[in-house]
């Protein structure tokens, strides 16, 4: 579970770093809505469970082979 935190907020912060980069400067007017907010956060989640899911399969697969 700590992979999971690790992946999440390294996902999320580039995210936030990518949002603040687009609305101080971006040519267009550039909000973030509630919905959008919410997405992203949903997709950050769902990428960090995969990271996080096939580094701990990957690991496992080290430990039988040394076995």
């Amino acid at each position: 579970m700590r992979t999971f935190w690790i992946y999440f907020f390294i996902f999320l912060c580039l995210s936030v770093l990518t949002q603040a980069f687009l609305y101080l400067f971006g040519t267009d007017q550039y909000n973030l809505d509630f919905l959008h907010g919410l997405g992203q956060i949903v997709i950050i989640t769902l990428i960090a469970l995969i990271a996080s899911y096939t580094l701990r399969k990957k690991k496992n697969e080290y430990k039988e082979k040394a076995n």
